[in-house]
């Protein structure tokens, strides 16, 4: 099943019809378990976990363990969008700080009801585990001085890869005077790769004050390739008082120390803002001087008010960036010969153009 077609199955499918209790198996150790958080507290490294279809309110921590969590069957989108795990409406339901690594593998999860401005969905300090087929959708955000602040992934001196995940449908809209700001991916020093990972969806609507960001590379070296980073909006509810609607793709700066950040064969589209006296809706948006964006054979279309801003980048070739997007492309003629178009090119044919020689042609 191609990438699309999975995560379209997976926002498609309706989570309802779950199983009222499921098994938690390790199959390493031939052992079932009544919870996610008790299967890890009893794995060691290699250990494999299989979580059956289900909703498990829980809140894990991977304990730094080199073990594999996944659903029945991590490709199924069907198997994923029922195999849920969910914060419940508050704090961060996945925790990966004991030094997790690549081989630790978490895959084929629908993971939401997170509530955190720093990290909804999961959290990642010093570790780099791998996380596949997953999708990140639901989750709140928290209010701080005056701004509902959401970020669903964080990682913060880690080296994660991401991919075949979803990173849609997290919605910030609080009610006046709070401003909204949210982040899907943040990835604050270390480094991360993600690839054939889906951004799209996400919203922010605040008073004065809106921002929604599909990744914020913060000082940290970031490959980021086959990713559709596309449909992010942010609006202010109260036009006629100032204020700033802001939205981009793809945000990278540095604080400190240099961002090195490889874009390649992306999508990054539809980003649009509106409201207030400042409305911005940028593709990439490069911040700093110090940083280092390299884009190549990726399309930059139709974002709402300009496609790339701030520093230059580095240009690797084959990409395309338009204000509009690309129109559909022709249809490729399969047989040019098959003239009559009856699917033989055979002596009906020469006789069709030997008809038509030397006449004008419309």
């Amino acid at each position: 099943m191609s990438r699309h077609r999975l995560l379209a199955s997976l926002l498609a499918i309706a989570l309802c019809g779950l199983p009222a209790s499921a098994d938690i198996t390790n199959l390493t150790q031939g052992t079932t378990h009544a919870t996610i958080q008790e299967a890890i507290n009893a794995s060691v490294h290699g250990d494999e976990i299989v979580v059956d279809p289900g909703e498990y309110l829980e809140h894990i921590n991977l304990l730094g363990r080199q073990i594999t969590l996944r659903s029945q069957d991590p490709e199924d989108a069907a198997i994923v969008a029922s195999t849920i795990i969910s914060g419940g409406g508050g704090g961060t339901v996945i925790t990966c700080t004991g030094g997790e690594t690549a081989d630790t593998h978490i895959s084929g999860f629908v993971v939401t009801g997170g509530a955190s401005a720093s990290h909804a969905a999961l959290r990642i300090e010093n570790s780099g585990p791998t996380v596949t087929y997953c999708v990140f959708e639901g989750h709140s955000a928290q209010e701080f001085t005056g701004t509902e602040y959401l970020t669903v992934v964080r990682s913060w001196t880690g080296s994660p890869t991401f991919r075949h995940c979803a990173f849609s449908n997290n919605v910030v809209e609080p009610a006046p005077p709070v401003d909204a700001w949210s982040i899907m991916l943040h990835v604050y020093y270390g480094s991360a790769t993600v690839d054939h990972c889906c951004f799209g969806g996400n919203t922010s609507t605040g008073n004065l004050l809106a921002r929604c960001y599909g990744i914020d590379v913060d000082s940290a070296d970031v490959t980021i390739s086959d990713c559709d980073l596309s449909s992010m909006f942010a609006a202010t509810k109260d036009a006629d008082s100032g204020g700033q609607a802001l939205t981009t793709g793809l945000y990278v700066h540095s604080d400190f120390d240099s961002a090195n950040v490889v874009v390649s064969r992306c999508r990054v589209a539809l980003n649009a803002a509106v409201g207030g006296d400042s409305a911005t809706g940028w593709g990439i948006w490069s911040m700093v001087p110090a940083t280092e964006l390299t884009i190549s054979d990726s399309d930059i279309v139709g974002n709402s008010h300009q496609q790339i801003f701030g520093y230059p980048y580095t240009d690797g070739g084959g990409n395309t960036i338009s204000d509009f997007l690309l129109p559909p492309s022709e249809p490729t003629d399969p047989c040019p010969e098959d003239i009559n178009g009856d699917g033989v090119v055979n002596q009906q044919d020469l006789g069709a153009l030997l008809a038509a020689y030397e006449q004008n042609c419309p």
